[in-house]
């Protein structure tokens, strides 16, 4: 914030609170019989400043909600960066496949279990408590993009202690 926002902004805030007391106090020196005089009476003049109070008030509220949903939208905006643009539906898609591994159909619980691997790339047994509790534990954390990078790293380190066997293989047959 800068200094000259930082003072507008306070400033602002002092002036309705000089407002405020003005309507409370009701000082005569700064001419309040002169005011309520010419908006019709000391009624219409109270009515006056409880309506203002009220817009300001409403004002506020809708400044605050505004507020809130570019917060709201920002946050969306970093999940996204972070994540990748489809981080809820991953997350989503992850939690009712783990659930759809406890289920009653086989052939259902194996696409589940399938799907899990691939999508998290984890290589955990089709067992749903510790697909829950790895969940549990990376749910927020969890993006599709590491995962696939961690899978594809581990498909590299496996692939090369094959092709290792397959040469000590080949030595020893000479």
């Amino acid at each position: 914030m800068s200094a000259t926002s930082w003072f507008t902004s306070r400033m602002g805030a002092m002036f309705l609170v000089v407002i405020g007391l003005f309507f409370m106090f009701r000082p005569e020196w700064l001419g309040w019989s002169r005011l309520s005089r010419a908006v019709g009476g000391e009624t219409a003049l109270v009515s006056a400043g409880v309506g203002c109070a009220f817009f300001l008030c409403a004002s506020l509220a809708i400044e605050k909600d505004q507020i809130r949903v570019h917060a709201a939208e920002m946050m969306e905006s970093l999940h996204s960066l972070l994540f990748g643009k489809s981080y809820k539906q991953d997350r989503e898609a992850v939690a009712i496949l783990i659930r759809t591994l406890d289920g009653a159909d086989p052939i259902l619980s194996e696409s589940a279990y399938v799907h899990l691997r691939r999508l998290t790339g984890q290589r955990f047994a089709k067992d749903p408590a510790v697909w829950s509790s790895w969940w549990a534990a990376h749910q927020k954390t969890w993006s599709r993009t590491a995962s696939a990078q961690e899978a594809a790293s581990a498909q590299e380190a496996a692939s090369a202690q094959e092709a290792g066997r397959e040469e000590d293989d080949s030595d020893t047959d000479i």
